[in-house]
C-alpha cells in the first residue's frame, strides 16, 4: 500500500510561505509515500520539490479557483491549466491526461448537481483544513456518486503535512500506477481535521504578509 498526501500548498500559493525543501522533509517525516504539490492557480513548484527528496514521489498538480463554480484540483499535470471555469478547466485537465478531483466539498458550494459531479474523476472525502461537518457531507456526496474518494491535508504550513491522505492499493510507486488505482477507486481516505480556525488563521496572517511585502518592497 501507498500512502499518499494529495493535496498540498508550497510558497508559490498567496497563503502560504513553507518553501519546497521544507514540503520535502515534512513528507519524509510523515512516512509519506508520494505527494501532490497543488498550489493555487499556480504550476512548477513540484520540480523544486523533486529535487529536495530521494524517497517521496511529487506529482505535479494545481488547484485551481473556477469564476462560476467550485474549486478543482488537477493532477498528474504537464502545463498549467489557464482554464477559469468548471466545465473548462476539467477539460484541460483530462485533455493533460490528468485527474480532476472535486475538493473540501461544501466549504464553499451547498449544492452539487449530477451533471457536474459526472465530469470529476474522485471527491475528496477528507480534507483536513475543512470542518468535520463538512468532510461528512463530503462522504454521503460521495457515496451518491459513487466516484473514488481520497484524502488530503491541504496543508499551507508543515506541520499539516499527512494529516490526511490517501491509501493507495498501487503495483509500484510511480505516477502511472497510481494514476491507474485512483481512477479505479483502489483507495482510502485517512485522516482527520485540522484544527480549523488556527491554521486558517495562519493562512490569512500569510496572504496579509506577502501582499504587504509585495506592495511595500515590490516582491512577490
Amino acid at each position: 500500500m501507498i500512502e499518499a498526501d494529495l493535496h498540498i500548498h508550497t510558497s508559490k500559493s498567496y497563503d502560504s510561505l513553507q518553501s519546497p525543501e521544507i514540503v520535502a522533509r515534512y513528507a519524509e517525516q510523515a512516512g509519506l509515500d508520494a505527494i501532490a504539490i497543488t498550489d493555487h492557480n499556480a504550476y512548477g513548484a513540484h520540480e523544486e520539490v523533486r529535487s529536495k527528496t530521494d524517497s517521496v514521489l511529487v506529482i505535479p498538480g494545481q488547484e485551481i479557483r473556477t469564476s462560476d463554480y467550485d474549486d478543482l484540483v488537477g493532477l498528474f499535470l504537464d502545463q498549467p491549466v489557464e482554464s477559469t471555469t468548471f466545465t473548462s478547466a476539467i477539460d484541460e485537465i483530462h485533455r493533460q491526461d490528468g485527474i480532476a478531483i472535486l475538493p473540501h466539498p461544501y466549504r464553499k458550494v451547498s449544492e452539487y448537481p449530477r451533471s457536474l459531479l459526472h465530469q470529476v474523476d474522485a471527491i475528496e472525502r477528507i480534507n483536513a483544513r475543512s470542518k468535520e461537518k463538512n468532510n461528512a457531507a463530503a462522504g454521503e456526496l460521495a457515496a451518491e456518486s459513487t466516484l473514488p474518494t481520497v484524502g488530503g491535508s491541504d496543508a499551507h504550513t508543515p506541520w499539516e503535512i499527512g494529516r490526511a491522505r490517501t491509501r493507495i492499493e498501487a503495483a509500484t510507486l510511480s505516477p502511472a500506477a497510481l494514476k491507474t488505482a485512483l481512477l479505479e477507486g483502489k483507495v482510502q481516505p485517512l485522516g482527520t481535521e485540522s484544527p480549523y480556525y488556527l491554521f486558517h488563521g495562519l493562512s490569512y496572517g500569510m496572504e496579509l504578509y506577502k501582499s504587504m511585502r509585495e506592495t511595500v518592497v515590490g516582491q512577490k
